[in-house]
């Protein structure tokens, strides 16, 4: 997934409709409760932009192609789908790693991560469960899951 990081000084709120899975149009009397409404681990009252310096976020979209579902297993569990999955946006402050899986119906078999549909794009990994660290694919924000 993409990972949108923060240094110690100087956040500028328009890059949160980079990162953030809020729904807002612009940053007129945007709070910081609205920014985090689907950030996990959840922030029940962020007071301060101090909460988010000095921290990487990770936001994308995981998706399942024809044949096959999809599922975030770490470090919260979103249920799977047989169509996209907005990922929450994780604190990577606070976990080290999020966790996609794909499953195949049968009796089809996963092939692989891509960065496209249909199998199309580059391959990020063969592996049908992957875990992604901060460094990791920093700007793919859509990954499919490709079965054949």
């Amino acid at each position: 997934m993409a990972v949108y990081t923060y240094g110690a000084t100087n956040i500028n709120f328009s890059t949160f409709d980079v990162w953030s899975n809020a729904n807002f149009t612009d940053n007129t009397n945007i709070t910081l409760g609205t920014v985090l409404t689907d950030a996990f681990p959840a922030s029940a009252n962020p007071v301060g932009v101090g909460e988010i310096y000095n921290r990487s976020w990770f936001y994308g979209n995981v998706i399942a192609g024809s044949n096959g579902n999809v599922a975030v297993t770490g470090p919260y569990s979103s249920g799977t789908s047989t169509g996209t999955i907005i990922v929450k946006n994780v604190d990577y402050s606070v976990y080290s790693y999020v966790r996609l899986v794909a499953t195949p119906t049968y009796p089809f078999s996963f092939s692989s991560w891509r960065t496209a549909a249909s199998g199309g794009g580059s391959s990020i990994s063969t592996n049908a469960t992957l875990d992604l660290y901060v460094g990791d694919q920093t700007s793919t924000v859509n990954f499919y899951a490709y079965f054949v």
